[in-house]
């Protein structure tokens, strides 16, 4: 999984997973529903919807 940045480079795995969280942590604490992070999420990455979806669960609810 790699996430195309506005700059046309792609970040590996790792980075993407980690970009994935930030955002996640990010709009949650902001009071964003889960379903509307992981749309916002979807419609940034050009990947596996259900790969990032897994992700976008996962650290979801980590803190619940």
């Amino acid at each position: 999984m790699k996430y195309k940045t506005d700059c046309g480079h792609y970040l590996d795995h790792v980075d993407t997973v980690n970009l994935i969280r930030s955002w996640v942590n990010a709009l949650k604490k902001q009071g964003w529903t889960y379903n509307r992070v992981l749309e916002y999420i979807l419609n940034s990455c050009e990947e596996d919807e259900f790969e990032i979806e897994k992700f976008v669960k996962t650290f979801f609810h980590e803190t619940d």
